[in-house]
């Protein structure tokens, strides 16, 4: 299922959204920081006038889409963020419950 959200008023109603989720797609931005906080798997997308390597979250199962040099992410083809999806959903079925 895919559930679009209102704005958030702040970080803890974020935090309380992203806690639900089983994977989150979002831009590189705060939001996936949170979701890497409360051990939610991403999906980055990401842009090379923005990101760098060494502020990517880490801990979690993620996949990081990287748009082409210079263009948005919304230049990011859905079928690259479908085909990630589909890879990190089918590597977290193989990843025993703790």
């Amino acid at each position: 299922q895919t559930h679009l959200y209102p704005k958030a008023e702040d970080y803890l109603q974020i935090r309380a959204l992203v806690e639900r989720a089983m994977l989150l797609i979002s831009p590189d931005t705060a939001i996936i920081h949170a979701a890497a906080a409360v051990n939610v798997p991403v999906i980055d997308l990401c842009t090379t006038l923005s990101t760098t390597p060494f502020w990517l979250p880490f801990g979690i199962p993620q996949k990081n889409i990287w748009a082409a040099e210079g263009r948005p992410t919304s230049s990011i083809a859905p079928a690259r963020v479908w085909q990630a999806c589909v890879k990190i959903l089918s590597e977290m079925q193989a990843i025993p419950e703790p």
